[in-house]
């Protein structure tokens, strides 16, 4: 006591246990305690008491008393102290770090390495949607379903090795839903004991989507190039270059008969007829590929022309609803909003059995609404049967993702009535 307190002797004993330290320890409630030890047999367990010693400066200590007799008649009390002013000060620093940690959004978990949890913080609550309470004491990888990129084996062994891993992980919420997220580990290794590990995760599983998304919208662009060009290069070639043969046989026919009036006149006629369908096979696929009209007169007549167009080639009669009054769009959204139309016929005619359309279009001051809807069988039960789910689904992703540019959004609803395509684009 003396040396641990740094006291002597002539100031401790024969003194009141009130008096000591300036009479620091004169507390009402110790008194009482302590009086009913010798009165009533009791006894006093971990009582707090602050002491401001000349050497040492504050200290916190824990008394604990008991009662017993020396002699019959005689009782005395025995009083323990315990200095536990650095456990005190590490208590407090474990609740200062647990606080932050409570306050981070990031998921946090101690656990040992075989998994039983001993910290669960909100983050990890609001992610995986256990309460603390559930989970300390039990195994994090079996309550979360656990999917490690490589054996656990592999992952232990490099953590050991190193003292961290880092990793994406795949873990399944209360709910049944599945996230990827991505996981970090530290390992304390205690002198005495087992190690702790520390664990971090942050929920990507957005992220990978969009990584995904953008993976199959590169690859359907890429995709639908090659179609367009193989398409155009079709065009030419079955159409346009067997005209040009013609054309040209006639010319050389001119040439070597030219004599002939009657014969050349025949030629010629023809030759001119060729030429006139060539020149309209090469207008139709350069307005395919970006009309004029829509640079020249705007959404409203390159959707006229697009329309009647696509009636003409599917037999699908085609609704229109368009404001004369709309006047010219932004260059970049009425491009978006024609490709969205174009896209939706193409799906129309390709895909939903459809025998009626109709195309809506509204302006107001803040945005452009277009809605395209058809009576078909509902495109996504038929793509289902048909294995073009996921063809079709990119497909309205490359809407998606041109509207999204610009600020705006799409929506699409199957049923069984048909399919509705909504978009929404601001005006600026």
């Amino acid at each position: 006591f003396y040396r641990n307190f740094q006291v002597s002797k002539e100031e401790t004993e024969g003194r009141l246990v009130y008096e000591l330290g300036n009479r620091q320890w004169n507390i009402p409630k110790l008194r009482e305690l302590l009086e009913q030890i010798t009165d009533q047999n009791t006894r006093v367990d971990n009582f707090e008491v602050g002491h401001d010693f000349p050497h040492l400066g504050p200290r916190t200590m824990l008394l604990n008393a008991r009662r017993f007799e020396t002699r019959p008649g005689q009782p005395m009390i025995f009083l323990s102290i315990d200095d536990v002013t650095g456990q005190r000060k590490q208590l407090e620093a474990l609740k200062r770090q647990a606080a932050l940690l409570e306050m981070t959004h990031e998921t946090v978990i101690v656990r040992d390495l075989k998994g039983i949890a001993y910290f669960w913080n909100r983050g990890a609550e609001e992610m995986y949607g256990w309460g603390k309470e559930e989970v300390l004491g039990k195994s994090v990888p079996e309550l979360l379903q656990t999917k490690f990129p490589k054996s656990f084996a592999q992952v232990k062994e490099e953590l050991l090795r190193t003292g961290h891993w880092e990793g994406e992980l795949v873990h399944v919420r209360r709910d049944g839903e599945k996230r990827i997220v991505n996981s970090r580990w530290a390992l304390q290794k205690e002198n005495e004991g087992d190690p702790v590990l520390l664990e971090i995760n942050n929920d990507i599983t957005e992220r990978k989507q969009s990584e995904e998304n953008l993976r199959k919208l590169s690859g359907y662009l890429m995709r639908v190039q090659d179609e367009e060009r193989r398409r155009i290069a079709r065009e030419l070639h079955d159409s346009t270059g067997q005209k040009l043969v013609a054309a040209k046989l006639n010319l050389e026919t001119i040439a070597k008969d030219g004599r002939n009036k009657v014969s050349a006149k025949g030629s010629l006629s023809q030759t001119i007829k060729l030429v006139d369908e060539v020149t309209r096979d090469i207008r139709t696929v350069a307005q395919l590929l970006h009309p004029p009209l829509l640079d020249e007169a705007g959404l409203i007549s390159a959707t006229r022309w697009l329309v009647d167009g696509f009636s003409e080639r599917s037999k699908i009669q085609v609704d229109l609803a368009l404001p004369p009054d709309i006047g010219r769009l932004p260059e970049n959204v009425e491009i978006a909003l024609f490709r969205v139309i174009q896209e939706s016929l193409n799906n129309v005619h390709r895909h939903s059995g459809a025998k009626k359309a109709a195309i809506e279009l509204k302006r107001n001051a803040q945005h452009v609404s277009l809605q395209i809807s058809d009576n078909g069988k509902g495109l996504s039960s038929v793509l289902s049967h048909t294995g073009q789910t996921k063809a079709f689904g990119v497909g309205i992703l490359g809407m998606k993702e041109r509207l999204a540019q610009l600020g705006g959004s799409l929506d699409v609803t199957f049923s069984k009535k048909g399919t509705v395509v909504k978009a929404v684009v601001p005006t600026e």
